[in-house]
């Protein structure tokens, strides 16, 4: 189980990061408006929280075969496919919810920074 876990959370993990990478990306392309840049970040990171919370709730359906977890796991560590099923999709589904929490606080932190900015530059 520890290990399953562990893949899960290198799934999404890398995931995540790419969608950070395009987010940054964005952000730093528009450093010339500070407050477009921080609306923007507030906007995708609120956008991939979205997406997780969605990716949790259908991780129970999907099928572990078709999941990065279950081609990490290898042929020989493998469980019976349905003890698997409820392993993987449960694990999965922690993951998911645990980096949408995570970037929630990140979008809600760049919500207020944009906020923060707008009243200064309104005084």
């Amino acid at each position: 189980m520890d290990e399953i876990e562990r893949f899960a959370d290198l799934s999404v993990k890398r995931g995540c990061a790419f969608a950070l990478l395009a987010i940054t990306t964005v952000m730093t392309g528009l450093a010339g408006t500070p407050l477009l840049a921080l609306k923007s970040g507030a906007i995708l990171l609120t956008m991939m929280v979205v997406v997780l919370a969605f990716r949790a709730q259908l991780a129970r359906s999907q099928s572990c075969r078709r999941t990065e977890v279950w081609i990490m796991l290898g042929q020989q560590r493998r469980p019976p496919e349905a003890l698997a099923q409820r392993l993987i999709s449960e694990a999965l589904r922690a993951t998911y919810w645990r980096y949408a929490e995570i970037s929630a606080a990140g979008a809600l932190l760049l919500w207020l920074m944009a906020l923060a900015f707008w009243v200064a530059t309104k005084v």
